[in-house]
C-alpha cells in the first residue's frame, strides 16, 4: 500500500504556490505537468514551459488517509483559491474530495429501475461471433484483387509492390504492356 501525501507545485519565477493536491502515487503530481485539458493550472503549466520555467514540485508525508486530506483543505484555505480572488492558487475546489476508498452500491430499487430502463435494448455486441468476425472484418482490409489476374491476394504477402495493386512483377509487367498496345486484356 501507498503512502498519502500532500504535494505543492510552485511557480519559481512569480515565487508562489499554484497548485496543491492530495496523492498516494508518487508519479501523480508529474502528471500535471503534461495533462492536455481545459483547467487553468494546465494553461499555467503550458506558459511556464515556454518560457523555459520548471515548476518545482514539493512533497509532505502524512501517516494517514484522513491527515492528508486534512492538510490540503487546511493549505487550500491559508494559501487562498484564484478563482475565488483570495489567494495564488488554481484549485477549482477547497479539496478533500477524494475517491480513496470510496465505493458507489445502488439500492435495489435503483438496480430493478435501471433494468426497466434498459430492457428491450439490442447489447452492442449481439449476433457477432467474437474474435472470428472481427478477424474477418481485419482480412478484408488487408485483401486486394489483382487488376491484371483477377486473383484475390493478401496483402501482407505482397511485398515489392509500391501501389499494391498487382500481386507481383510479371502482372504489373503484362498490365502495362497491355495498357501500352491497347490490348482487350485489360
Amino acid at each position: 500500500m501507498y503512502d498519502p501525501f500532500v504535494y505543492l507545485i510552485f511557480d519559481p519565477a512569480k515565487n508562489e504556490v499554484i497548485y496543491v493536491g492530495k496523492a498516494t502515487k508518487r508519479n501523480r503530481p508529474r502528471y500535471h505537468l503534461w495533462r492536455k485539458d481545459r483547467h487553468p493550472l494546465t494553461h499555467r503549466l503550458r506558459k511556464m514551459r515556454k518560457e523555459n520555467v520548471e515548476p518545482i514540485i514539493k512533497e509532505i508525508d502524512c501517516s494517514s488517509e484522513q491527515n492528508a486530506f486534512d492538510l490540503e483543505m487546511g493549505l487550500i484555505r491559508l494559501i487562498g483559491r484564484k478563482d475565488l480572488k483570495k489567494g495564488t492558487l488554481l484549485n477549482l475546489t477547497d479539496g478533500g474530495e477524494g475517491t480513496k476508498g470510496i465505493r458507489v452500491e445502488f439500492s435495489e430499487e435503483h438496480r430493478k429501475n435501471i433494468g426497466a430502463a434498459l430492457k428491450g435494448r439490442v447489447p452492442w455486441n449481439r449476433g457477432t461471433k467474437g474474435k472470428q468476425k472481427a478477424w474477418n472484418k481485419v482480412t478484408e482490409v488487408f485483401t486486394f484483387c489483382c487488376e491484371y489476374c483477377h486473383a484475390k491476394k493478401d496483402l501482407l504477402d505482397v511485398k515489392s509492390n509500391r501501389n499494391k495493386r498487382f500481386c507481383d512483377r510479371s502482372c504489373r509487367t503484362s498490365y502495362l504492356n497491355c495498357k501500352r498496345w491497347g490490348n482487350a486484356h485489360v
